[in-house]
């Protein structure tokens, strides 16, 4: 997917992403992340996407979105198989915020 098609995909999944970034009264989770993570590299930076890393370690990636409509985090890591190899696994947890208008 190049950069332009990225970034319409990112207004279309996440309304109200450019208008409202992160401020104080809408921490980053970085902050509260337990000190071995704070510590760690944050990860790359993306310009075409509406996520900000929050930690990279060996095995692992978490990125967070803000919005007026939703609290995200995306987790990558790799986890062990049954046959002793390895694969990619990937979880999201959403907080949606209540009483916000879907926009068109």
């Amino acid at each position: 997917m190049d950069a332009a098609t990225a970034k319409r995909a990112g207004g279309l999944l996440s309304p109200g992403a450019a208008d409202c970034p992160v401020r104080p009264w809408r921490p980053t989770l970085r902050d509260r992340l337990p000190k071995d993570l704070r510590d760690a590299p944050s990860g790359p930076e993306f310009d075409a996407v509406p996520f900000t890393s929050l930690y990279l370690i060996e095995d692992e990636w978490a990125a967070e979105i803000v919005n007026r409509t939703v609290h995200g985090v995306m987790h990558i890591g790799w986890v062990l198989d049954p046959a002793g190899g390895y694969r990619g696994q990937m979880a999201v947890y959403c907080l949606i915020r209540r009483g916000v208008r879907p926009t068109r």
